[in-house]
């Protein structure tokens, strides 16, 4: 750079945050301290689809981050499943194994078994 010249540096202001504005201490929100936001938790409910793929996501929109003057960004939910001691998946089929004799699987068997949701199924 030559004599005279001087560079510029993009660092937000210190003072406002780079807001661009300033507020009175006296006056600032003693919840947001001023940032015109604050943090909060929300519950949020997804409706799954039976049988759906792990790595499925949903996406809920307008419940993200937000700012003043910014539209809230969105929520995606992302589907993890979790293994089973009794059940295993299928695509979008749970499969159970159970061991019976041979007599039960010539005569016939008759047994209950919890599903996923709680409720006894008569097998």
């Amino acid at each position: 750079m030559g004599p005279g010249m001087y560079s510029q540096s993009t660092q937000p202001c210190d003072e406002c945050d780079g807001q661009g504005e300033m507020i009175n201490m006296e006056k600032r929100c003693k919840a947001c301290k001023g940032k015109k936001v604050c943090r909060d938790r929300k519950k949020l409910t997804v409706e799954i689809d039976k049988g759906a793929p792990q790595g499925e996501q949903y996406t809920i929109s307008g419940e993200g981050d937000c700012v003043p003057d910014v539209e809230p960004g969105d929520v995606i939910a992302i589907i993890k499943i979790r293994p089973n001691k009794l059940y295993s998946r299928k695509g979008a089929d749970l499969h159970i194994e159970k061991e019976i004799s041979l007599l039960e699987a010539l005569t016939g068997v008759d047994f209950t078994i919890m599903h996923l949701d709680g409720r006894m199924v008569r097998i």
